[in-house]
């Protein structure tokens, strides 16, 4: 998977399996990366291995350039989203379904320093609008802010979901919609 900057049009971050998924796709070693390049693919750089081992493997991803700010400043072109397995996860391979051992994590240095975890438990996301909807699994203990929550009364482990939004990445809120969207994944 491909994403190319919103503002840089020689930037590029590519999420790819490692040569471990040529083996076998159940290996404990089958995880994404995540790589960079700021010449159109010429040469890349992996941040996965560049986080210094915070991340274990990446699972979703995108730019921070595509939100106007986040947390109070101006977006910068080397803010990345990503949600991924911490480095001290013991889970390790790729997960079949939504996974609690996920997390929500921010780079403003494409990966030079530690990563910020913002949401435990974040799964997949998307940036539209200057907001970041994030997918959480049902049976995740806490909610975004960190405080005990219970599963909902439809979930079914591994595959139930609760969507949460962002404004400029301030607190993320349970979002608001017309239908139950528990379920097995969201459009």
């Amino acid at each position: 998977v491909v994403k190319f900057h919103p503002n840089k049009e020689s930037w590029l971050l590519l999420r790819t399996t490692r040569a471990e998924c040529d083996e076998d796709l159940k290996s404990s070693a089958c995880l994404f990366d995540l790589l960079v390049s700021k010449d159109l693919g010429k040469t890349w750089k992996n941040l996965t291995e560049q986080s210094g081992g915070h991340l274990r493997g990446v699972r979703d991803f995108d730019w921070g350039a595509k939100l106007s700010r986040f947390n109070g400043r101006v977006t910068r072109d080397e803010d990345i989203f990503v949600t991924a397995y911490p480095g001290s996860s013991a889970r390790k391979g790729m997960s079949p379904g939504w996974d609690d051992a996920l997390q929500f994590f921010f780079s403003d240095d494409l990966f030079q320093s530690s990563p910020k975890v913002m949401v435990q438990c974040g799964n997949l996301f998307e940036i539209i609008s200057d907001r970041i909807f994030l997918a959480i699994p049902s049976q995740c203990p806490v909610d975004p802010q960190g405080n005990p929550r219970k599963a909902g009364t439809s979930a079914i482990e591994n595959r139930s979901v609760t969507m949460y939004v962002s404004v400029h990445g301030g607190d993320f809120v349970e979002a608001c919609l017309p239908a139950n969207i528990e379920d097995d994944g969201y459009n």
